[in-house]
C-alpha cells in the first residue's frame, strides 16, 4: 500500500533530516532542557520554505475553517482550530464566488507534534487531518513527528525506520501512514536514544475498500 502513494515532497525529505540534525545541535547548547513545540514548527518553516518549488508559499496557524469550511467543526469556545503550516500555490485570475483575481490553492497541510505529547493530542491532530482530506482528496495531509533523545516506538522500528504501515483513524474512514523517519544520534549503536523526525501521511481509503463498505 505505501509503494502505491507518490513519495513525499522534496521539503518534506529535507525538513525531517534538518530538523534532526538541529534538535542535536540545540541539544548541544541548551543540554537538559526539551525544545517547546514552537520553536520546532519554526525551525521547520525555515527549512521547508528554503526548497518550495517557484510558485509555492508557505502561510502558518492557518484557520481550518479557510482551508475547508465544510470539513471543520469550530468550537463554540476557545480558539478555532488551525494549521500550523499550510502550502499553497499562486493561481492567477482563479474564479472565486464569482470574482477574478489572484488567488492560492492549498496543496499541502502539515501539522507538527513533539512525540512526548499526549497521545489524544496527537490523535487529535491526526483526525482534523483526516477532516480535511475527507472533504479535500487533492490535498496532501502530513503530521510531523519530533523526538528528542527517543525512538517514537508508534511510528518508528526498532531498526530506525518508519513502519509504513496503515492504521485506521478511530470513528473516520481515512487512514494514516508512517511513511519516512529521520534521525540524528551520537552513535549507530544508540539509536534508542536518537533524535527522530518521522511524516506520518493521513489518506483516504483506497476505492475497492470504499466500495466494500
Amino acid at each position: 500500500m505505501e509503494d502505491q502513494l507518490p513519495a513525499p515532497p522534496r521539503w518534506a525529505e529535507k525538513a525531517l533530516q534538518g530538523i534532526a540534525f538541529w534538535i542535536g545541535h540545540r541539544r548541544s547548547i541548551y543540554e537538559g532542557y526539551d525544545l517547546s513545540e514552537g520553536a520546532i514548527v519554526a525551525e521547520i518553516c525555515n527549512i521547508v520554505y528554503a526548497h518550495l518549488s517557484d510558485g509555492q508559499i508557505l502561510r502558518c496557524e492557518v484557520p481550518l475553517s479557510e482551508i475547508s469550511p465544510s470539513s471543520i467543526n469550530i468550537p463554540s469556545r476557545g480558539r478555532p482550530p488551525s494549521a500550523d503550516i499550510v502550502i499553497q500555490r499562486k493561481t492567477s485570475g482563479a474564479s472565486i464566488k464569482g470574482t477574478t483575481s489572484n488567488k492560492y490553492t492549498t496543496e499541502y497541510v502539515v501539522e507538527v507534534k513533539r512525540a512526548s505529547a499526549q497521545k489524544n493530542d496527537i490523535n487529535k491532530d491526526i483526525e482534523r487531518l483526516a477532516d480535511v482530506k475527507a472533504c479535500n482528496p487533492e490535498i496532501g495531509a502530513f503530521l510531523i513527528i519530533v523526538s528528542e533523545a527517543r525512538r517514537p516506538d508508534r511510528f518508528v522500528t526498532q531498526s530506525g525506520n518508519a513502519r509504513r504501515k496503515r492504521e485506521k483513524i478511530e470513528e473516520k474512514s481515512q487512514l494514516y501512514i508512517p511513511r519516512r523517519a529521520k534521525k540524528a544520534g551520537h552513535s549507530f549503536s544508540r539509536i534508542e536514544k536518537a533524535h527522530f523526525a518521522c511524516l506520518v501521511e493521513v489518506i483516504n481509503p483506497p476505492s475497492h475498500e470504499v466500495a466494500a463498505m
